[in-house]
């Protein structure tokens, strides 16, 4: 099956303003050290429990819905990365339902709907869509569509409710940046590092710990791309009827295997398949 590296090599673009040295301005903030070698347990710790209590807030949560708004970038041949992005709208409800709504910038629009064991799938502008049937609980679903339908899920470790423990097995180190706003929100930046993967998370303080922002590194891709999501318009009472989790197909719908569907997903300049 085609894998399109443009989904996951992503960078936060970064740059220099040549001659600011000269102008007058605030203080800017230096970055925080790196735990050294005596405390990094005791940082990782602190950390990896912030981590725990999001995710576990998150699994307990029988309705939820969500905005992110997301960028990515595409490292050119020459090495130049050129950033794409759009928005994900999710939205859950435990334990057989959920829809995705992946909005590019380009206007491309891709919808995702999971109803009580029925997967579809969809291309509006290209009037196209696949289907699937998949086990009827969600996270199981999840696993399925990921692992044996080999189809990205936008979003979904927010969802599973094993995010916790396959996020724990692969931190190697982490530690706690400190409090900062995201959206108005007081939240809490944190830190991890696995084997090839850099990992930050803002995390909002008080009652619902809900995930306000998040940027993955890639350490080993060529150019180190970067992914980001930042999270809005939270919402985890969301009253929304049976209908929004099921897609009828119109009559002049064609419906195609879900290889062709991703394929008909058009890659940004320099995207390139596996």
């Amino acid at each position: 099956m085609i894998q399109k590296t443009w989904l996951i090599s992503i960078v936060l673009a970064a740059g220099t303003i040549l001659g600011c040295s000269q102008l007058s301005g605030p203080p800017v903030r230096q970055p925080p050290s790196a735990p050294t070698s005596a405390d990094k347990i005791a940082q990782t710790a602190h950390a990896v429990g912030l981590l725990r209590e999001m995710a576990d807030f998150l699994a307990r949560q029988e309705r939820m819905s969500a905005t992110a708004e997301i960028g990515f970038s595409v490292v050119q041949e020459d090495g130049q990365k050129v950033e794409f992005g759009g928005s994900r709208q999710l939205l859950i409800r435990r334990p057989d339902r959920g829809r995705v709504e992946i909005r590019a910038r380009d206007g491309v629009t891709r919808l995702v709907y999971f109803d009580r064991g029925t997967l579809r799938a969809v291309i509006p502008n290209q009037n196209i869509y696949a289907a699937a049937d998949v086990p009827t609980n969600i996270d199981e679903a999840i696993d399925y569509i990921v692992h044996q339908l080999e189809i990205p899920m936008p979003l979904a470790e927010l969802v599973h409710l094993g995010f916790m423990s396959q996020a724990v097995d692969r931190v190697v180190s982490g530690f706690v940046v400190g409090e900062e706003v995201i959206g108005g929100v007081r939240s809490e930046h944190v830190a991890f590092r696995s084997e090839n993967v850099d990992v930050q998370i803002w995390i909002a303080h008080g009652a619902a710990p809900l995930p306000r922002r998040m940027v993955i590194s890639y350490r080993e891709e060529p150019g180190v791309p970067e992914f980001w999501a930042h999270f809005e318009r939270w919402d985890l009472a969301p009253n929304v009827p049976d209908e929004i989790f099921i897609f009828t197909p119109p009559p002049n719908a064609s419906q195609v295997s879900f290889d062709e569907l991703l394929d008909r997903v058009p890659l940004p300049p320099g995207g390139e398949d596996d």
